[in-house]
């Protein structure tokens, strides 16, 4: 009979880069433990029958024996480094930028030759080829915000304020150019694709790509899939919930999200942003560390005690704000957040009748 190889133990990093910090939990036995040091960015657990080396989420200093400043007790091994600070962290525009997003301009530049295809039927939908420009969409308010934008609005003469809206207020790519946003694509009119009860749709599968929306053609990034030689590659939807929370918390400040389907509810507590964490071999950079409850009878009872049902409206004087998500994209969302959830150490599941989770891209 072979030995079986000791099996690592589930672990969890978390980057905090406003605080410059590295927080860390390890599940192991105090027994046994022998050595704890902190080198390349990694640390390392000596254990009597292996070492385990753990990448960290952040950057820090190599220390050589920490176990006397580590928390050990419940079969847990829990502390707190300095990390290296990271100025570009602390700016709001950098938390929600775009490029380190799937198919930003930055990633698209990559692909010259690319094409998008449909999703469900590989039908080529864009050829980037030909696309010799790409804008980045502006803010997800931009629209809202124009009335700010006009400082002085003329009421007559030939450039009234609604001759000036219809002109500015609009976004029309070229034939030629393609506006990446953070889960889509502004598009001009293509021959692969056509307008039917306002959704977009493939020409050759009819399946909905996205929406028309300003006269314009919306494609939902997860719709698509990008080949580019003998490699294809998706997009998750998961990238839209990412985009909007994210987006709303830069810009009304609101941290409770109600997510709803025809037959799912989840209440989010989007309590951190702009993180990195590392567990179980996986990295998500620039992501939300978030709380949900997905219990039908707690979330009833938050919703009773905060007035209702809430509002879409974006709002300070409101609680939460309302996400509505088609039922498949509900289940690929739940199975997100229950899949991390039971990554992480036991300790770090639960706060209360929260669990913990964490909404970002995987690296």
């Amino acid at each position: 009979m072979t030995a079986t190889e000791p099996q690592s133990p589930r672990y969890f990093t978390e980057y905090l880069p406003r605080l410059c910090s590295v927080s860390i939990c390890v599940e192991v036995q105090r027994q046994g433990l022998e050595k704890l040091l902190i080198k390349d960015n990694h640390l390392l657990v000596s254990t009597k029958t292996q070492t385990i080396s753990i990448p960290l989420a952040g950057k820090t200093a190599d220390y050589d024996d920490i176990l006397s400043f580590a928390r050990v007790e419940n079969g847990f091994i829990t502390l707190k480094v300095p990390a290296v600070a990271d100025k570009a962290a602390n700016s709001t525009d950098q938390l929600t930028s775009t490029d380190d997003l799937i198919w930003s301009i930055r990633d698209l530049k990559q692909h010259p030759k690319g094409v998008f295809e449909c999703a469900a039927c590989c039908q080529p939908i864009a050829d980037l080829s030909k696309i010799r420009k790409l804008h980045s969409m502006p803010s997800e308010m931009w629209y809202e915000m124009m009335e700010f934008w006009h400082c002085h609005k003329p009421t007559n003469g030939n450039y009234t304020n609604d001759k000036i809206a219809n002109r500015f207020n609009s976004l029309k790519p070229a034939s030629d150019t393609l506006i990446v946003g953070a889960y889509y694509f502004v598009a001009p009119s293509l021959p692969s694709i056509f307008t039917e009860n306002q959704f977009v749709k493939c020409a050759g599968c009819h399946q909905i790509l996205g929406e028309q929306e300003n006269n314009n053609h919306k494609l939902l990034k997860w719709k698509l899939a990008l080949r580019d030689r003998n490699t294809q590659q998706y997009c998750s939807c998961l990238i839209y919930l990412y985009s909007y929370l994210l987006d709303s918390i830069a810009s009304t400040a609101v941290r409770f999200f109600l997510v709803k389907s025809q037959s799912t509810r989840v209440l989010l507590w989007c309590f951190n942003f702009g993180i990195d964490v590392t567990f179980s071999s996986s990295y998500l950079k620039n992501c939300l560390k978030v709380m949900y409850i997905d219990d039908e009878s707690e979330v009833s009872k938050f919703l009773e005690q905060n007035d209702g049902e809430g509002t879409n409206q974006r709002s300070l004087h409101n609680r939460y704000e309302v996400v509505d998500l088609e039922d498949d994209m509900m289940t690929e969302t739940i199975n997100e957040f229950n899949t991390i959830n039971e990554k992480l150490p036991e300790s770090q599941r639960q706060f209360n009748q929260w669990k913990v989770s964490y909404l970002g891209r995987r690296l």
